[in-house]
């Protein structure tokens, strides 16, 4: 959303919405999944159901990820956000996920998990 100033200059108002959201005293990572372009003409065809699949897939494949011991054993709490097109306005869908530090109380808060990573895997 846009607003223009005093002098005419526009005025982001979004990014002072969501600064305004409580978060977790934790850091965040930020991950993105795409399509490849290769399939764009059938995304575009079929935006509904293949928007909705990379969405539930981005979300499964993270989840599933941090529940394995290997790379973490955690359960994850994740934000999406859909994006269709890339930063030169051409079609690009792909997701954003913002996924927390994982600070995790395991069963009533006996142990705590805490990633020493720079990334979540």
């Amino acid at each position: 959303m846009l607003n223009r100033g005093k002098d005419g200059d526009r005025i982001k108002v979004l990014p002072i919405a969501i600064s305004n959201v409580q978060t977790l005293p934790v850091g965040y990572f930020h991950t993105v999944f795409t399509i490849p372009q290769e399939l764009n003409t059938l995304v575009l065809q079929n935006q509904k159901l293949l928007y909705s699949l990379l969405i539930k897939s981005t979300g499964h494949t993270l989840m599933e990820l941090a529940k394995d011991p290997q790379f973490l054993g955690a359960i994850i709490g994740i934000t999406t956000v859909l994006h269709t097109w890339g930063q030169n306005l051409s079609f690009h869908p792909h997701v954003h996920c913002i996924v927390p530090n994982p600070y995790i109380p395991q069963c009533h808060g006996e142990n705590i998990i805490k990633s020493s990573r720079d990334t979540p895997f």
